[in-house]
């Protein structure tokens, strides 16, 4: 926790920076792809299609348009549609441009063939709005809705885009018992959602967004929630084994792992060279990705100069050597958004009098130009005109919507020749091109790490946007060699292959206060160890292990033994034999009872599925159900607490009464075909819950008749059972004996490793040891991680040793997620201590349900400021600087030499002031508690939103601030939405939700509201 840092204003000088301020179609030419347009449904390679692309070549003979793919399906995009075709999820990896949307289509399509709806997630809305848009002219504009948070669009169609963020808050809410603010109702009928596509999955290796995706899949993995298929495409993972296994585990149900080694279209990675004679470029191909696989194709001259670090061509030669060997249109990025801009301007010049686009093509792009200047005057960049009507723009966050979108569109229809754009441009907004050019191979790991050549991941990354399917023989990527980096060096980080996804979870207020509202305390933590970081630390951990995992009995000569040993097998032969007997007879008993109707249906039973309570005497160990019918199979359909049972008559121990009619009054039907779940407090329960609450936890043993087993054959059984145990428990002491016990072996280990850290064995630890037929299990439970070690051994000695050395391994790997655990428990303390939490009981107070609703960075902290009576009697354009005072640390990170001409209120300035105790204590509780996620406010550029709400013109806004106008949108739109949550609260007085609700919607104006 960093300290708290003074600023030279008192006015807001706690916190940061709280200061007041200052006082695809073809292109335009009408050219058509080089190769046929295949139907998906008749390939000329690979598998025979499946049932789903037979439906796509009779709809494409209907409509014409819009229902065929442009290129011959690869055999990964078969493989993939025929597991959705066939009910499994997927997930699908492969490189940038092979085709991975295709897939998702083919998923969304079969919804709707069924009548049913599919959800398609992405990680930004920039990718959210191009695939709204591509999918209402695939599937109609009625079929597809979007919600990105600050915009919703037929949120009750068939198809809805949405980014993955806001899936986690529906999911939240559908988790729950509707804690949805009012207002913002989104809520989704899941039970006709067929499939949910999450795009881009790799990304839950980052830092800010991957715990989105981890809750987002976990939560998918919900009972009621399983039928859900979920088609997941990434980008070339190095572990895709480990992920598609780990989910396969959290949602209990078949994962199909397809993958994607090769390119579509092959891609070759260019070296730049100066020759300094004539002062050109020259470009020397060193990599190359085809279906050959990739590797490394630099000539021998060129890897002779590998280790040489030389300055890259100038800027003029490069863009006339791609334009004289027609490797355009060209992606070019850059690491500034004002180099961006600059580039392009410089390109104009040059190639001023080398006109890239034809007379057509330049009067297409007036015509988009005129009609952005009257649909979107605010939005043109006047300096960048000239070079968009010659065929040359620039890209990047600073833009505002519309502007960019201009670019997009202009690009993908063969308008633009060569686009300047930032890495953001690559986060898979669909603007394929012939070439790719990287400037820069360095870039800044973040505070304290310097810089670091372009990884495996990065470079591709960026050049998979080269090569475009059914234009382009081949994609280029070119490397502008940097000053300080080699060949050698780039070489060995592609040669290196990708990186793995590691997971980045991380427990915030929010999920916190979700998990402990619809799971309860324990249940929300057992959820947190689904976590692919869990998942992780014990696979690793597990693999380090193997070797202990499950250890037989160590060789021993000692004839004592060896006597014994086959002592116990003979009895463990004779008691299953016995025990089979029993229960052969006490299905056949059973059967008649109720096959034959002599009993009556629906009544209480008991379950012994393994025969553990022949012999015991007191019914131990039974399974308390309803039998609710016996099916053509001879099956007993059964209703226990939170499952359903499938069992055989053997499998019925005791039997009791009818259970009356009314009984079930109130639930749904309890027919095999009819039964269906219901929603409570505690989670998800079969419909006979009432019953079972009222009928198998009170008193069930009493009403119940043991069947099938008379007192001679019970009590012949229990003798069997104790000759086994004497004979286990004499061979153990002897072996023991013989080992001289274990003496603690590994416990000393593991209690230093504790003590390190000021922790002791039995505070953290639960031990438990159980006699089996033939072994001893010895489990070894860490409280702190829910991470078992379990070994089973004929002796319990060794069992001890396994599992005493198997959770040292497991500790030792365990430890990132140790974090978390630690973290989660330490908000619990802070909410509480706070007063977010009830102490006792855990359940929510009204502060806790307020940010339990929140949606931001930190949901206490917002939750404290939108609940104190500070704000209560600002005016809406008041407010609206409150808000963006909250948001701003977390939306942007600003100089500290930016400052905001257009001053705030004074009232806004007290208010903030009012909350200076509540920061101060929320930060000593933190501290205290180990939680590292300090509060801010800064209100530098509160009274831009103060003067934005209260109606000021997009160029008195814009020339306040030196910012580009896309991070003042983004600022604006960040606040809108903090607006609309507070307009949606339920336990805030209705005057200040009405005051946020007008705030947020006097911002509802252009460029705010342009989509793109």
């Amino acid at each position: 926790m960093a300290p708290r840092t003074s600023v030279s204003c008192r006015r807001c000088s706690w916190g940061r920076s709280a200061r007041r301020p200052g006082t695809a179609c073809a292109d335009a030419s009408g050219r058509r792809p080089t190769t046929r347009r295949w139907h998906c449904s008749t390939p000329r390679r690979g598998p025979a299609p499946t049932r789903v692309f037979e439906a796509e070549k009779e709809r494409a003979n209907e409509n014409h348009e819009g229902t065929d793919f442009p290129f011959e399906l690869d055999p990964f995009q078969l493989e993939a549609a025929r597991a959705i075709d066939e009910g499994e999820s997927v997930l699908v990896t492969a490189p940038t441009g092979a085709g991975k949307t295709a897939i998702a289509e083919v998923g969304v399509r079969l919804a709707l063939s069924r009548g049913l709806r599919a959800i398609y997630t992405t990680p930004v809305k920039a990718l959210s709005n191009q695939k709204f848009h591509e999918f209402r002219s695939t599937f109609g504009d009625g079929a597809v809705g979007l919600i990105t948070g600050d915009v919703k669009i037929r949120p009750d169609a068939d198809v809805i885009v949405m980014t993955t963020e806001i899936l986690r808050n529906i999911l939240y809410t559908e988790l729950g018992s509707g804690s949805e603010p009012e207002g913002e109702k989104t809520r989704l009928d899941f039970s006709r959602v067929q499939a949910v596509v999450l795009d881009e999955v790799h990304y839950m290796g980052d830092e800010e967004r991957g715990t989105v995706w981890e809750e987002t899949i976990i939560y998918l993995g919900s009972e009621h929630l399983r039928h859900i298929q979920l088609i997941s495409l990434s980008a070339t993972l190095a572990n895709a084994e480990e992920i598609s296994a780990w989910m396969r585990q959290t949602r209990r149900q078949p994962v199909k792992l397809v993958r994607a080694e090769s390119r579509p279209v092959p891609l070759t990675l260019f070296w730049t060279l100066r020759d300094l004679e004539s002062d050109r470029a020259e470009l020397q191909p060193v990599y190359r990705i085809d279906d050959a696989g990739d590797g490394v194709i630099a000539s021998e001259f060129m890897k002779s100069l590998s280790q040489l670090k030389e300055p890259a061509p100038d800027f003029r030669s490069m863009l006339l050597l791609l334009r004289k060997q027609k490797m355009l249109p060209c992606i070019w990025f850059i690491f500034k958004r004002s180099a961006c801009d600059q580039a392009a301007r410089r390109a104009y010049k040059t190639l001023a009098k080398r006109p890239l686009l034809k007379q057509r093509e330049r009067a297409l792009l007036a015509e988009m130009m005129e009609e952005l200047r009257r649909s979107h005057p605010e939005s043109v960049k006047h300096d960048l005109v000239k070079p968009f009507l010659c065929g040359i723009a620039s890209h990047h966050a600073g833009l505002l919507p519309s502007w960019k979108g201009l670019v997009e569109s202009a690009f993908k229809r063969g308008l633009i020749k060569v686009v300047f754009a930032t890495h953001t441009l690559a986060l898979g907004i669909n603007m394929p091109a012939k070439t790719v050019v990287i400037s820069e191979l360095e870039t800044r790991r973040g505070p304290g790490y310097g810089r670091g050549v372009l990884t495996h991941n990065e470079i591709f990354q960026l050049a998979g946007r080269a090569g475009r399917r059914g234009y382009d023989e081949t994609g280029n990527c070119v490397l502008l060699n940097s000053p300080n980096v080699s060949l050698q060096r780039v070489l060995k980080n592609l040669m290196q292959g990708p990186a793995p996804v590691d997971s980045s979870f991380t427990a915030g207020y929010g999920m916190v206060l979700n998990l402990i509202s619809t799971l309860g305390y324990n249940r929300g933590k057992e959820m947190m160890k689904s976590s692919f970081k869990n998942f992780q630390c014990q696979a690793k951990a597990a693999s380090e292990t193997a070797g202990g995992e499950l250890r037989s009995a160590a060789p021993t000569t000692s004839p004592a033994v060896r006597k014994l040993e086959q002592r116990l097998s003979a009895q463990v032969r004779v008691l299953r034999a016995l025990v089979g007997q029993t229960q052969a007879a006490r299905g056949a008993l059973v059967e008649d009872l109720y096959l034959e109707g002599e009993l009556p249906l629906p009544c209480l039973a008991a379950l012994d599925e393994e025969g553990e309570s022949l012999g015991q005497g007191d019914g131990s160990g039974l399974t308390p159900c309803v039998i609710l019918e016996v099916t053509e199979a001879g099956e007993f359909l059964c209703c226990g607490e939170k499952r359903l049972f499938r069992v055989e008559a053997r499998h019925v121990a005791a039997v009791g009464e009818e259970v009356p009619g009314e009984t079930f009054q109130g639930t749904a039907a309890l027919a095999s075909g009819d039964l269906r779940w219901k929603r409570s407090s505690q989670g998800f329960f079969s419909a006979a819950h009432k019953l079972q609450v009222d009928v198998l936890r009170n008193g069930w043993g009493d009403t119940l008749a043991f069947v099938g087993v008379d007192q001679e054959t019970e009590s012949a059984i229990r003798g069997e059972r104790r000759k086994l145990t004497e004979i286990r428990r004499e061979l153990d002491a002897l072996r023991l004996s013989d080992f001289d016990s274990d003496g603690g072996e590994g416990l000393q280990e593991i209690e230093e490793w504790l003590g390190a850290r000021g922790q002791r064995f039995d505070d953290r630890f639960k031990a438990q040891e159980k006699e089996l037929e033939a072994s001893w299990r010895y489990s070894l439970e860490d409280t702190v991680t829910g991470i078992i070690a379990q070994t089973e051994d004929v002796s319990l000695a060794e069992a001890r040793r396994g599992s005493r050395s198997r959770m040292l391994g497991l500790l030792e790997n365990a430890e990132s997620y140790e974090r978390v655990v630690k973290e989660f428990d330490g908000r619990v303390r802070v909410l509480c201590e706070i007063g977010a939490l009830d102490e006792r009981t855990l359940e929510l107070r009204p502060l806790g349900r307020v940010a339990a609703q929140i949606k931001a960075e930190n949901e206490l902290w917002i939750a404290t400021c939108v609940t104190g009576s500070e704000i209560f009697m600002l005016t809406s354009k008041e407010l609206a600087g409150f808000a963006c005072a909250l948001i701003l640390r977390d939306s942007l990170r600003l100089h500290s030499n930016v400052e905001c001409t257009l001053p705030a209120s004074e009232a806004l300035y007290r208010s903030l002031e009012g909350l200076e105790p509540k920061w101060d204590t929320l930060v000593e509780l933190q501290v205290a508690n180990g939680v590292d996620q300090a509060p801010f406010v800064d209100a530098r550029l509160s009274g831009l939103a103060e003067h934005w709400a209260d109606g000021a013109t997009w160029q008195q806004v814009r020339d306040s601030v030196d910012l580009d106008e896309g991070d003042i949108v983004k600022i604006l739109h960040r606040t809108q939405d903090l607006l609309r949550q507070v307009g949606g609260l339920d336990l805030v007085p209705e005057e200040l939700r009405r005051t946020a609700r007008q705030a947020a919607d006097s911002f509802q104006r252009s460029p705010l509201t342009d989509l793109l």
